[in-house]
């Protein structure tokens, strides 16, 4: 039986996802190669196996205590701000404040999507 292993690839400038399959190990008895056919993606058994994986760990990595991060987004934000003023170096930390207020949306707007789909359940 082989190993096979499924990487979630960075998509670069492109707005797809790819996936590389990774065949490990060998197959005993037949001496043909693998076909991977298109019509085996469209199987919903084989789509949930491959891809669980991946998205547990980009969860994981990624998600996992967003709380926490909108949290100390704000703190960082605050300390800027309290920095800012100083009017002698407010031009400096203008820029790291845009920044930090462009992280906060974001993060923000994934905990309200977090606790929307939450409070579904």
């Amino acid at each position: 039986m082989s190993i096979i292993e499924v990487l979630l690839q960075q998509p670069g400038i492109s707005n797809h996802s790819p996936l590389r399959l990774e065949l490990g190990g060998k197959c005993r008895g037949s001496a043909k190669s693998f076909r991977f056919f298109n019509c085996l993606v469209e199987h919903l058994e084989f789509i949930y196996k491959v891809i669980k994986y991946s998205l547990k760990k980009l969860n994981n990595s990624e998600f996992k205590n967003v709380r926490e991060k909108v949290a100390d987004l704000r703190g960082h934000l605050n300390r800027i701000q309290e920095k800012m003023n100083d009017h002698s170096i407010v031009e400096f930390h203008r820029q790291h404040e845009q920044d930090w207020i462009q992280q906060l949306e974001k993060w923000s707007l994934i905990e309200e999507s977090v606790m929307v789909q939450k409070s579904r359940v």
